[in-house]
């Protein structure tokens, strides 16, 4: 962070103008943080700090820089780029078999969150590019993107990478006034797109493991799967029919029951990380709440995950506002509206509460660096309003 904060900094760092109901909310949760940290547990000390600190440090400058286009230009290369190689690797090495597709990885739903990490990015460029090559760049990512959550049979992620989709293309008609037929065609194109990657893929995996070393995490078979047989098992799951009891207990993978006894075990103070969560379904499954607002509430309090939830709402509805009055520059606005829906399609499924080990987070915090300046701020006079390349 301090690293980021250093080469952030261009030019003299002033005070700036904050929005107070974001500052507010946002000061006030880590405050709580804090607290729970000196009261219930101190692990929990760190990351209020990078919270109440770190963050808002960065924010500061990227306020006095204005020029936030440039930000999630880098976020993009940061993350969009080394996936470009993690997806790659993966294909060559690691083979498409009988079990939920994991890549490099060794949990399908680790896939999942790396996927959701960088669609609203991904998305926003190809619905709002500058420029024809841009827009075919990323149409193909995307493409990769929804290929591995088949593969995957992540629910989580097919869910959010469709959300985020829909939600980029309903900007698209509502306030960028993009006729409905070009907009559907878009829709089109994408499916089929996503289609052809998705064969071409399973082809050179099919092709490269046969001569390449492989990966193979140990609990997964080594046995090939054709198309179809794919097809018929993500249906399986994404149906639940891959479970050996019905229920919504069980098609949820046991999180209905850890949600109600996260919420029976809420409190004022939180609880520490040693304070495991049990159910009967899961077992033990540690202090993972499986949904990051449950989460907050948990470890530091119940007011904690109020505030967070608050937060989160305002924040949305900062976005919207933000991406109907057009106060940004091209396309930012709509780009951080989208980080922000994938941010919760994965966060009520997935405790997302460490930015460090979810990439989703980390995107998502520095969306309010844009949040964090005050609306009067918005001047299409002071900030760049053109995106050149990605």
């Amino acid at each position: 962070m301090f690293g980021i904060l250093l080469c952030s900094i261009e030019r003299e760092v002033k005070p700036v103008r904050w929005s107070k109901p974001i500052t507010v909310l946002w000061f006030m949760f880590g405050i709580l943080r804090l607290s729970s940290g000196i009261v219930t547990s101190i692990e929990f000390i760190p990351l209020a700090c990078i919270w109440l600190i770190a963050f808002p440090s960065i924010f500061l400058v990227w306020n006095n820089r204005k020029d936030y286009n440039v930000l999630f230009k880098s976020l993009y290369h940061g993350f969009v780029y080394p996936s470009i190689a993690f997806f790659c690797i993966s294909i060559l090495f690691a083979p498409i078999g009988t079990e939920a597709y994991t890549g490099i990885t060794v949990n399908p739903n680790s896939l999942g969150q790396h996927l959701v990490a960088i669609v609203a990015l991904v998305v926003a460029r190809f619905l709002y590019a500058a420029n024809k090559k841009e827009q075919i760049e990323n149409g193909i990512i995307f493409g990769v993107i929804v290929s591995f959550a088949f593969f995957s049979r992540s629910r989580t992620a097919t869910v959010t990478i469709a959300g985020t989709f829909l939600a980029g293309m309903l900007v698209n008609i509502i306030f960028k006034k993009k006729p409905f037929r070009q907009t559907l065609a878009d829709l089109i194109i994408i499916i089929a797109g996503s289609g052809l990657i998705c064969v071409s893929l399973w082809g050179i995996n099919t092709l490269s493991v046969k001569y390449l070393p492989n990966f193979q995490h140990y609990e997964q078979k080594t046995e090939t799967e054709n198309p179809k047989k794919i097809l018929n098992n993500y249906i399986d799951r994404i149906e639940g029919n891959d479970k050996h009891e019905s229920g919504i207990e069980n098609y949820s993978s046991g999180r209905t029951g850890i949600w109600e006894e996260v919420i029976r075990k809420l409190n004022i103070k939180g609880h520490p990380s040693r304070d495991h969560i049990i159910t009967v379904r899961n077992g033990d499954v540690g202090n993972n709440a499986h949904n990051v607002f449950l989460q907050f509430a948990y470890d530091h309090g119940v007011f904690a995950g109020i505030l967070f939830s608050v937060l989160y709402i305002v924040a949305l509805f900062k976005c919207f506002l933000l991406v109907k009055e057009k106060k940004h520059s091209a396309g930012i606005g709509e780009e951080i509206l989208l980080v922000q829906i994938a941010y919760l399609g994965l966060s009520l499924f997935t405790s997302t509460n460490l930015p460090f080990l979810y990439e989703t987070s980390f995107v998502y915090y520095f969306t309010y660096a844009i949040l964090f300046s005050d609306d009067s701020f918005w001047d299409k006079s002071e900030i760049s309003v053109s995106r050149k390349g990605k």
